[in-house]
């Protein structure tokens, strides 16, 4: 059987969670859940997954300071990364170093489509 590759979904908000848990959660992927940038570093240290899943309003340190973390640490700094920011941000506000933005809300599909794009670039 082949292995199902894993997604970091961090994000303080259970809707997000929850609808990225039963967007990918079925069997394509592992999905792994954080409620703050501590537990989400941690978690992607531990898994080193395929994408990390990132809520631009992430509580603790911020989202930035999580993309700026994982870029510098070897063992993660090519992992893909998605970031979740508000429907109509300006990008000049958004972190760099992420591979690819969702405004939301977001429905499953375009959610899913983007990550599926991550994992096969």
């Amino acid at each position: 059987m082949e292995e199902r590759p894993t997604v970091v979904v961090a994000s303080a908000s259970e809707g997000i969670r929850a609808q990225l848990r039963l967007t990918l959660g079925d069997e394509r992927f592992a999905v792994i859940e954080a409620e703050d940038t501590r537990d989400a570093a941690m978690r992607v240290a531990d898994q080193l997954p395929a994408v990390v899943v990132l809520d631009a309003g992430l509580p603790g340190d911020g989202a930035a300071s999580l993309v700026k973390v994982l870029r510098q640490q070897p063992e993660t700094a090519e992992i893909r990364i998605l970031l979740l920011a508000p429907r109509g941000a300006r990008s000049a506000g958004l972190p760099g170093g992420v591979d690819a933005t969702v405004g939301m809300p977001a429905t499953s599909f375009a959610l899913l489509r983007r990550i599926e794009g991550l994992i096969e670039a």
